[in-house]
């Protein structure tokens, strides 16, 4: 009898009581437990080809086309089409600026998983999809928008296995070794990024200080900076204006906002001041930001 497909948030650590279609087989000796709470999105060339982010989670940056640079801790790798890499929670990704020949577009898979110990072999390590790997994807797609658009909510599960057997073929296609079912510790450093990046997050609405922030992690200033820079490539001062500004990016190009109304709905002094930082980080004003989205 077929198992039914099981919703990503009902996903037990214990194979054993939840027994798998045949055709995910692999992925219960390769994981002890599921990717969580699957979220896909494509994106052609960006405006913001040059801006930092960073994730909480794991994102599977996958080129469907064209030719892609991707810079992860300040490290730059260059993907074709069917190529892609995993980054691990709060690594920091910059999308460098693409030729116009190039015409590269994105899929981003982001997920979490407890089971982090063994997709290690994976980090920093690009790969190329082969045709059996981009047959995954594809399954992956059509069962992460049956989800969302409610057209078969018995299939709504199904994107979470589909991309843990990717993940299992790819880690197997490297030849990596069984690694012991244990839950990776988070250790001091894991734990004080968390905690600047949700607090940033939290309070992207207004200025924030490196000092208050550290008061926030309960670290000093100083080893605040220094872990920071070494754990993600960037300042934290830098990372902090950027969580700032993506959150005004939303506000011009979701919410309609104009300039003087984003300004003070992310907490600038002025119009003047939020069009100079946007400018300088951006090489465009806000109106041309909000004309171009």
């Amino acid at each position: 009898m077929r198992a039914k497909p099981r919703d990503s948030r009902l996903v037990p650590d214990v194979w054993d009581l939840h027994p798998l279609p045949d055709t995910f087989r692999p992925v219960s000796s390769a994981f002890a437990s599921l990717p969580r709470d699957v979220v896909l999105h494509r994106r052609g060339v960006s405006l913001f080809a040059d801006a930092a982010t960073i994730e909480e989670r794991f994102v599977l940056a996958l080129a469907l086309r064209g030719s892609s640079r991707l810079i992860v801790n300040g490290r730059l790798f260059t993907l074709g089409p069917d190529q892609g890499l995993l980054l691990f929670p709060f690594q920091t990704r910059h999308h460098a600026q693409a030729a116009k020949d190039d015409n590269p577009f994105w899929l981003f898979a982001t997920f979490d998983m407890a089971d982090r110990a063994t997709l290690e072999p994976l980090r920093d390590r690009p790969f190329a999809l082969g045709p059996a790997g981009v047959d995954l994807v594809d399954r992956m797609q059509r069962a992460w928008r049956f989800a969302r658009d409610g057209s078969d909510r018995a299939r709504g599960g199904d994107s979470c296995l589909w991309l843990a057997l990717l993940l299992s073929t790819l880690l197997r296609e490297r030849g990596a070794h069984a690694i012991p079912r244990s839950r990776l510790p988070e250790n001091d450093v894991s734990r004080t990024i968390r905690a600047v990046v949700r607090y940033v997050n939290r309070h992207k609405t207004r200025p924030v200080s490196v000092e208050e922030v550290a008061r926030a992690a309960a670290v000093s200033e100083s080893h605040l900076r220094g872990v920071f820079r070494r754990a993600v490539g960037t300042s934290l001062g830098s990372f902090i204006r950027r969580v700032r500004l993506r959150h005004a990016c939303r506000m011009l190009r979701e919410r309609g906002l104009n300039v003087t109304e984003t300004a003070e709905a992310c907490g600038y002094s002025s119009p003047y001041a939020f069009s100079r930082v946007f400018g300088k980080e951006l090489g465009m004003t806000p109106s041309e930001y909000r004309r171009r989205g």
